[in-house]
């Protein structure tokens, strides 16, 4: 599963209007309590673990592909 799938499945913002630059600033949908659900459904999914720090260092999805590959996860190419 891509992460904009996943992004979008937690805000409810349609896939194709999300990119690695999507992020709480920018996507209205992506307040707080998103945000955690999207951490739990990213450790689901590419069952990892994220520490506090790296909870608070992600703000788009960029940072988390970013960080999902320090964690040896490569996440699926997509065509949006």
């Amino acid at each position: 599963m891509r992460c904009e799938e996943i992004v979008s499945a937690v805000t409810g913002v349609d896939e194709a209007e999300l990119n690695d630059a999507s992020g709480r600033d920018s996507v209205m949908e992506w307040d707080s309590l998103a945000h955690i659900n999207l951490i739990t459904a990213l450790e689901e999914t590419y069952e990892v673990s994220f520490t506090i720090e790296e909870i608070q260092q992600i703000k788009t999805i960029g940072d988390v592909k970013t960080l999902l590959k320090q964690k040896g996860v490569e996440t699926p190419a997509g065509t949006a």
